[in-house]
């Protein structure tokens, strides 16, 4: 099975996320000697798992994504519950290993898999033991992101904490995230040099004094009457759902009715660069010469709510800026990718993510006013964050509704949203949500 002399071997239970797989790997490979006295270098990687649910898969893209995948084997068992079947498994592909080696420490990780794959499994290397070597037990707890180490010795377990702050030691770009989960990044908006200026002209809106609940994004900006405004934010939204309803059709093969003709394009073209040019990200005013339908549908997104999704970037580079963070952070929006459901590949975007180290923030952003939009986007961002980040993720939700409600009648309010939330027992900290008076709030409280 291995041709080179083992004497410390790592094994890891491989579940429905790969990442924290990764992350003690990682380290594990690339950590200094002041490490060792806690957790020796091992020999010899196992990736275990049962080949079902993608773990198969998995554990090849841990392979290929760590800093040595020659000392890296899978361990295919033949199922994730049935106590026999993995026993047997187990026996089968290891037993031998294991005593024809000078073994001296055997280390299990058990932050992924199964229940019965961990038990089983640390019950098996109880019974190899027999005085031949050490079992060292870990497993990374999400919060404060420090390794958890067990030492299981004939006269009792010594159990303590390894006091170093992964996050600071084990970085994950976000293409390799998405491609340990067969994802594929398409492009994205990172935090590069230069690249806030991007963004810089949505500062405006800060700067506006009437911010007012029943006013939208076009009342606010517009010096003409309300009426007028209401008319063009309307046919703002028509054209965006048409827009976003071709782009669908185009994606399962279905044709579209209706097309916007170059005429329609140019008209709505230069009606947003009279009326909102001062508040628009560079980038966007430089296509407003191009009729090209990805470029229109941009500029037409951008007005219809994705220019939230600026203001709150531009919001957080400024506060890593300030705070000396920039460097430590990774930074990325409108992270567009394409993954695989159900066999298909279906594209979808990620407003704004962050990344310190391996830990993942996920911004869920929504103009929306309304419970029911701003829940199913916390859901979605929840459920996102969960794939990608595991337990270590953590979710901000940002929304236009007012924090407490305005009267006895209004259900629209993010208190009550946080209720709900609540009631589907989410980990503490999990998701935090900002709304309408943290968006447009001074300088001093906003996003802090």
């Amino acid at each position: 099975m291995y041709d080179r002399e083992v004497s410390n071997v790592f094994m890891c239970l491989v579940g429905s996320n790969p990442l924290p797989n990764y992350i003690v790997t990682e380290f594990l490979m690339s950590h200094e000697d002041k490490y060792r006295s806690y957790v020796p270098k091992p020999d010899i990687y196992y990736f275990i798992h049962t080949g079902k649910d993608g773990t198969e898969d998995y554990q090849k893209r841990i392979k290929r994504k760590v800093s040595d995948s020659n000392i890296c084997q899978g361990i295919s068992l033949s199922d994730s519950r049935d106590a026999g079947k993995i026993i047997n498994s187990l026996n089968n592909k290891l037993n031998k290993f294991i005593h024809d080696n000078n073994i001296k420490t055997i280390h299990l990780n058990y932050t992924g898999g199964t229940k019965p794959m961990a038990v089983l499994t640390y019950k098996w290397l109880q019974e190899q033991i027999n005085g031949t070597f050490e079992l060292i037990l870990s497993d990374i707890d999400p919060k404060n992101n420090k390794l958890n180490i067990m030492k299981d010795r004939e006269k009792g377990s010594l159990s303590y904490i390894l006091n170093y702050d992964l996050t600071d030691i084990i970085t994950i770009h976000i293409e390799d995230l998405l491609e340990l989960h067969g994802m594929k990044l398409i492009n994205t908006n990172k935090n590069a040099e230069g690249q806030i200026d991007r963004y810089l002209n949505i500062e405006r809106l800060s700067k506006e004094e009437q911010w007012n609940r029943k006013q939208s994004f076009f009342t606010k900006c517009l010096k003409t009457n309300k009426e007028t405004n209401e008319k063009k934010l309307k046919k703002i939204l028509q054209v965006n759902k048409s827009l976003n309803d071709r782009k669908r059709n185009r994606e399962i093969g279905k044709p579209s009715k209706k097309d916007w003709k170059t005429k329609d394009k140019k008209e709505l073209n230069n009606e947003l660069n009279q009326s909102f040019s001062e508040y628009m990200p560079n980038h966007l005013k430089e296509t407003l010469e191009e009729y090209e339908e990805e470029k229109f549908a941009e500029i037409v997104g951008f007005f219809a709510g994705k220019w939230l999704e600026y203001y709150i970037y531009e919001r957080i580079y400024k506060i890593l800026e300030k705070e000396n963070l920039i460097d430590k952070m990774q930074l990325y929006h409108s992270v567009n990718v394409d993954m695989k459901v159900d066999g298909h590949i279906r594209p979808a975007e990620i407003d704004i993510i962050a990344i310190k180290g391996y830990k993942l923030y996920y911004f869920t952003i929504t103009t929306g006013k309304r419970i029911g939009v701003c829940k199913q986007k916390a859901f979605e961002g929840i459920f996102r964050a969960r794939q990608l980040g595991g337990e270590h993720a953590r979710v901000i939700g940002v929304n236009m509704m007012p924090n407490e409600a305005y009267n006895d009648n209004d259900e629209n309010f993010n208190r009550n949203l946080e209720a709900d939330l609540k009631s589907f027992k989410l980990e503490s900290g999990e998701i935090y949500i900002i709304g309408y008076e943290d968006v447009v709030a001074t300088p001093k409280r906003r996003l802090n």
